[in-house]
Order: structure tokens, then sequence, then C-alpha cells
């Protein structure tokens, strides 16, 4: 039992191991929505998910990813005063999206999206900064949220009716119980005074970009949804949301390996570093991927059901993606370290353009199977960019871009046998 607790002291090592376990409930948090809600209520859950998603990511204004490049210029002294900011940006949301709702009274899904910005935001600003100062801490705050889902999940599933309610109940409970514990275990300072106000012009000034960015990112994931939903509907969303879902999952320890790169590279790290978890992410992958494709058939019609079975063929379709979204995660982080913006900006809005133009394209032919094909093609081009610029800037060898070599097993032999006497 040390010897297991000396490893997981390691944060790529926790960070994996919190995003295993993330796996494994989600797939079980997704069964009981959609056997509590039913393919109807979960398609609407689906499309409000994924709207809210990409909304709320456009007004963060890049608050996320701004406290990476300014905590790495300024040190760690800015936290109260960047904190203290997002305290007036949010309050200014809170006004804003009530007199929205006030005015213009708009549909209910409509209504719940803007409703949630002020609090969506918040929560991703208190992340972030804990990703970068606390990985740890927030990676064992999005186990315990979702474990609490889980349970309530299963409690609604024992004792209520499904109805639009309860959809706007599960979107809402994780981001406010992660809210929640990053004020309880995190104990942030803000500090609210003129400097706030001077900080807050500061971070949307640079904050742009990153903000264009990240709605980039989002708007290439989820602009499928939009479109299935003014097109085949919420039962085929709830189809392919499935499979989605489930394809997501395999690439979760990507991007916990991608949030601890970027905490690595702010604090000192370089290419090398984003070289060696390209590699590591990449292998990774392969064996989650076969694992998926061998179990994923059984496992959807286990968990879902047999009128869910069409989803196993999103499931094996949107993994074909996941290593362009692994180069584009991981550069991604080395970019925002760096501060390269406009390159990155520029990357996503291609991949989000021909997002939507093949879904344009391929949804009136091949309906939610053409949304996939879509996806796969925009997340393939997007790392191929990413890839090529990473290449120019750092002139690595391309060799070093794709999978563990032997030094890498050498080293992680080392860690090991190190771990082992240290316990």
């Amino acid at each position: 039992m040390k010897k297991l607790f000396g490893i997981l002291k390691n944060e790529y090592v926790f960070s994996v191991f919190s995003k295993c376990y993330l796996i494994l409930i989600g797939v079980v948090i997704s069964a009981f929505k959609v056997a509590f809600l039913g393919k109807e209520l979960n398609g609407r859950l689906f499309y409000i998910t994924s709207m809210a998603q990409m909304l709320n990511n456009f007004f963060l204004m890049g608050y996320n990813q701004s406290y990476a490049y300014f905590r790495k210029k300024e040190g760690e002294g800015i936290r109260s005063d960047f904190l203290g900011s997002a305290v007036l940006l949010m309050l200014f949301y809170f006004a804003a999206t009530g007199a929205f709702v006030l005015l213009f009274r708009p549909e209910r899904e409509i209504m719940v999206i803007a409703l949630t910005i002020p609090f969506f935001y918040f929560q991703k600003v208190l992340g972030a900064t804990t990703m970068i100062d606390r990985p740890r801490l927030r990676n064992s705050v999005h186990m315990a949220a979702d474990s609490c889902m889980l349970l309530f999940l299963l409690g609604l599933m024992l004792w209520a009716s499904a109805d639009f309610f309860w959809v706007i109940v599960i979107f809402l409970l994780v981001d406010l119980i992660r809210m929640l514990m990053y004020l309880i275990f995190n104990h942030p300072q803000m500090r609210i005074g003129r400097e706030s106000f001077r900080f807050l012009k500061r971070i949307l000034s640079y904050g742009f970009l990153p903000m264009l960015g990240t709605f980039l990112l989002n708007l290439n994931y989820k602009a499928d949804a939009y479109m299935l939903k003014r097109g085949p509907g919420y039962e085929h969303l709830s189809i392919y949301s499935t499979g989605v879902i489930v394809a997501d999952q395999s690439w979760m320890l990507s991007n916990a390996i991608a949030e601890i790169l970027l905490s690595r590279l702010v604090n000192g790290k370089g290419e090398r570093e984003v070289s060696r978890i390209i590699r590591c992410s990449n292998t990774i992958t392969i064996f989650i991927q076969l694992i998926f494709l061998l179990l994923g058939k059984w496992m959807i019609l286990l968990v879902y059901g047999p009128e869910y079975s069409d989803s196993y063929g999103i499931l094996c379709l949107v993994m074909l993606g996941s290593y362009g979204m692994n180069y584009t995660r991981m550069i991604m982080a080395y970019c925002v370290a760096e501060g390269r913006q406009i390159e990155k900006t520029i990357f996503l809005f291609a991949a989000a353009a021909l997002n939507i133009i093949m879904n344009l394209i391929l949804i009136p032919i091949y309906g939610i199977v053409g949304a996939a094909m879509a996806s796969v093609i925009s997340y393939t081009v997007s790392g191929i960019m990413f890839l090529v610029f990473f290449r120019h800037r750092t002139k690595l060898p391309l060799k070093e871009l794709f999978f563990l070599n032997r030094e890498d097993l050498k080293a992680l032999r080392a860690i090991l046998r190190r771990k082992n006497e240290d316990g």
C-alpha cells in the first residue's frame, strides 16, 4: 500500500489515476442519465450542455488561460488580484444575464443556459487557478463531484419521475459542487479594489485571443449538437450523444495529462516535456481504444440497451479523431504557456470552420454518422496543423512526436524503482 501511495505522489500518475476513475464513473453516470431521462429528455440535456459549454467558454473571456500566462510572467502573488477581478466580472454577468432573461423572455433552454453563465464562469476560473497551483486538489474535486452526481442520479432513479426540471438540476449540479468545493478546500483569497479593476482590464486585453481559441475549440466539439437538433431531432441526438460521451472517456486520460503539462510548462518545463507527454498520450490512447473497440458494443448494449446499438458505430468513428485531439490539446498547452495565442487561434478557427462545413455537407446525407465523420475530419486536420507548427518551431525530430520509445520505458522503470525504494 505504501508503494502505491508513493507512486501516486507523482502528479502525472495521480492525474491518470483520477481520470481512470472518472472514465469508469462517467460511463455509469451517462447510463443512469439515459435510464432516468429517456431518449427525448436525454437529447435535450445533451443539447443544453453542448450549447452551454460553447457559449460559456466565450463568456470566460480567456480568464482560465490568462492565469497561466500571468502566473508564469509575474509569479504566485497575482492570485488574489486575479480572483478579485474575476468576482467583478461575475457580478456583471449576474446583472447582464438577469436583464437578458427579463427583457427577451427566451425559450426555456436558452434561459437555462443564460442564467448559468455566472456560475459556470466562476467555477472555471477557480478550477484554472487550482489546476496551476494545486493540480492534485483539482483532480480530487472532480472525482468527488462526479461521485456526488452518481449518488444523486441513483436517488432520482429510485424516487423521482423524469421531467424537464430534473434536466436542469442534472445540468447544474456538478459545476455547483465543484465551485463550492474549490471555495471550501482551496481557501481562495480574493482582493477587490482599484487594483482589481486594473487587473480586469489587463486580463480582458490579453484574454480575447485565448477566449476566441477556447470558443473555437468548443465550436469544433459542439456544433454538431445544434445541427442535429435542428435536423434529425432529439431522439437521434440522444443516440449520437451516447456514442460521443463514451468516446470522450477514451481521451479523458490525454486531457488529464495535458492539464498537468500546462502546470509543468508554467513552472519552467520546455518543449522536451511536451514531446515526451505527446508520446505518452498517444501510447495510452492505443490501449484505451483497443479496450473500447473490443468491449464497447457489449458495454453499450448492457448499459444503455439495444435501442442504443447504433451508438457503437458513432463511438468507433469518433475515436479515430482522438490522435488529432492529442496533438491539439498538448500543443495548445505549449502555446498558452509561451503566449503563442495568434497561431493557436488561427488553427482552431480553421478546424472549427472545417467542422461546420463538413457537418452542413454530411449530416443531410448520412445523419448522425455524417456528424461523426465531420468531427473526425476536423479533429485530424487540427492535430496536423498543431503538429506541423510545433515541429517547425522546436526542430525536434519527427520520431520523438509519436509513441513511447525505449528511453521513455527506461525512464519509467527508473521512476517506479525509485518509488519502490522510497516506499
